[in-house]
């Protein structure tokens, strides 16, 4: 099968931008030009990315009043930056217009990123450095109503939503069961193979152990040689 070849004129931007961005372990080492010059250019893929979805919104045209206050619209930064008609009076920062991390937003809506990035209209995101460290990347920030808006279109209602994260947690707790009792198993044969007659050498005798006597008291098994003083002591599950 033959593949049309691309002149350069014909990559987008952020596909040139993504290209650019491949690391190149032939100089792989500490921290460096090298890293800060990856470090702008994985700002200038997000900020390319980032505008190509703004530009989606230019032409969508302003509405009167704030949904809030019902009052004029005004001076608007949700507006601005999410196209959401509320102005910066009434803006509730800490609860109903709050941002949320892309992935605190996938996780506790059960969305994925086509769902962010695909599904018509795409979601508007505002870049920040990464407060642990900004050699991370960016952190893409979305508003709240928004990304609940989204969780019902993808999920059709709020029941739903709580249904799939209960299979979802369903599906954990089975996993880690599973991973507990494989654990189980494996202490359990451990333990067999610790149950079976010890020959130890010591000295140049070999110790012959008799059966096994349960000290109540302490919880714990032990084993006498039957030819010597010598006395092992061990647990069981």
């Amino acid at each position: 099968m033959s593949k049309r070849k691309q002149g350069n004129d014909d990559i987008p931007i952020v596909e040139k931008l993504y290209r650019e961005n491949q690391i190149s372990y032939t100089s792989a080492g500490g921290f460096g030009r090298a890293d800060d010059e990856r470090e702008e250019r994985r700002e200038r893929i997000t900020e390319a990315i980032k505008s190509r979805r703004d530009r989606a919104y230019q032409h969508v045209p302003i509405p009167d009043d704030c949904q809030e206050c019902e009052a004029p619209l005004g001076e608007s930064e949700l507006w601005d930056r999410f196209n959401f008609p509320v102005c910066s009076a009434c803006r509730d920062r800490e609860v109903r217009h709050k941002l949320i991390h892309r992935t605190e937003a996938k996780e506790r809506y059960l969305l994925k990123d086509c769902d962010l990035d695909l599904r018509k209209p795409p979601l508007r995101f505002i870049s920040k450095k990464n407060p642990h460290n900004p050699r991370y990347g960016d952190m893409k920030l979305y508003l709240l109503p928004q990304l609940e808006a989204r969780a019902l279109e993808v999920h059709g209602s709020l029941e739903k939503l709580e249904e799939a994260k209960e299979l979802r947690e369903a599906k954990r707790e089975s996993v880690n069961e599973r991973r507990f009792e494989k654990k189980i198993k494996t202490m359990r044969k451990d333990m067999r193979l610790a149950e079976k007659p010890m020959v130890l050498k010591k000295q140049g005798h070999s110790h012959t152990f008799g059966p096994e006597v349960y000290n109540e008291k302490n919880d714990t098994y032990s084993k006498a040689c039957t030819e010597c003083d010598f006395v092992t002591t061990f647990e069981k599950m």
